[in-house]
């Protein structure tokens, strides 16, 4: 075997050095990102709970439940940003809000949109 020759120009360093920012680029994002989506997804859970459970509640339980799991999960949801209806065969909810996310350059902005409809029997 031919010994390789080392390079003494340093481009295993720069290789290294821009690994190492891309790697760092992904753990910033990530820890910015997750707990947003998270959160989100357990809001979801919820709001597919209630809207299947509507039958045995009212609609001011419904709203309290919501805006008592938002504010456990940090989420920027208001009465307003919860719709519900009701009428003889179907119940409806609607919820949106928007979740600004730092990322020192920017600032993204995530929205969530849900609605789910269920029967009522």
């Amino acid at each position: 075997m031919a010994a390789r020759a080392v390079s003494m120009r340093g481009e295993g360093r720069v290789g290294l050095l821009v690994a190492l920012i891309l790697v760092g680029g992904v753990i910033f994002m990530a820890v910015k990102f997750v707990p947003v989506y998270i959160s989100a997804y357990d809001m979801r859970d919820m709001v597919r709970g209630e809207a299947s459970r509507a039958t045995l509640k009212t609609d001011d339980q419904v709203l309290k439940a919501l805006l008592d799991k938002a504010a456990e999960l940090d989420l920027p949801v208001t009465k307003k940003s919860i719709q519900m209806s009701r009428t003889q065969s179907k119940f409806r909810i609607k919820v949106q809000f928007e979740v600004p996310i730092d990322l020192a350059v920017t600032t993204y902005v995530y929205k969530y949109d849900q609605t789910e409809e269920t029967p009522l029997f």
